[in-house]
């Protein structure tokens, strides 16, 4: 027979994780300050200092609605949002309450399944939880956050996740800095494939494999401006060619900033030859 110390404490952490912590369960937990408010919340000052917000229900139709919306977005109450009546403007309360709050519960609130993964895309974007990417059920959108996440951390790991190939592949290549993936895509995902590879690889070699002559001239355009080589520009672009110059003399002037910051020290900044 199990220890009724040790059931007290299974329930006690079953509990915990189905009632995790929000800036709206009406109790002082996760670092607050007060109740909902300070810590991760929105400040104790500013809910306690807020004017007096319009009576909306005074009002009728879109500019009912209209004055919800604009007391959520200082209140950053989901409740005002709920009082709106029009679907799309109701589910974008949502996501901007659930946005500045940072609290993925709201999103499960929004009715509108785009909107929804919205929601948990952005908040996922801010905080790096690859779980909330989970909670998306758009495919593409899915894909998305995973490769946002992925590219902030540099984490390669997350590239598996990703269910489309052309976005798959193109988080490997960038985290393997390794053009040849890219080729075992086609058409217009190869070249943004390698365009986006040029970043980390700024080699010559990334911009001919582009098929397309504009993608390939902006590739050059990130070559010349990584490597702060003029001649770059003078070589393989035309039509933006002024464009790309423009950006060579920013990025010396840049370069030679950083420099003269540095001069002190033995340290000193070289372009990417």
């Amino acid at each position: 027979m199990k220890s009724p110390t040790f059931l007290f404490i299974g329930l006690i952490f079953l509990f915990g994780c189905m009632n995790s912590p929000t800036c709206s369960d009406g109790l002082l937990n996760q670092g607050e300050e007060g109740v909902d408010c300070g810590g991760p919340c929105l400040s104790c000052t500013t809910t306690t200092t807020l004017p007096p917000l319009p009576d909306c229900g005074k009002l009728e139709g879109a500019a009912r609605d209209m004055c919800y919306y604009s007391n959520a977005e200082k209140s950053l109450d989901v409740g005002d949002c709920e009082k709106i009546l029009e679907g799309f403007l109701k589910a974008d309360c949502m996501i901007g309450v659930a946005n500045q709050r940072r609290d993925e519960h709201v999103c499960s609130q929004i009715e509108l399944p785009l909107s929804r993964d919205e929601c948990y895309k952005n908040i996922a974007s801010k905080t790096n939880e690859k779980r909330l990417c989970g909670f998306i059920n758009n495919t593409a959108h899915k894909d998305s956050c995973y490769y946002n996440i992925a590219m902030t951390l540099g984490n390669k790991s997350l590239c598996g996740y990703i269910e489309g190939d052309s976005t798959r592949l193109r988080c490997l290549a960038i985290r393997d800095k390794d053009p040849k993936v890219c080729l075992n895509l086609t058409s217009k995902a190869r070249d943004w494939c390698l365009y986006k590879v040029v970043d980390v690889a700024p080699e010559n070699e990334v911009c001919d494999l582009i098929n397309s002559s504009d993608t390939a001239e902006q590739c050059y355009i990130v070559l010349a401006k990584s490597k702060a080589d003029e001649s770059i520009c003078r070589r393989h672009t035309k039509k933006h060619r002024q464009e790309c110059i423009a950006g060579v003399i920013e990025a010396k002037k840049r370069l030679e900033e950083l420099n003269k910051q540095l001069n002190s020290s033995e340290w000193r900044i070289q372009p990417k030859y």
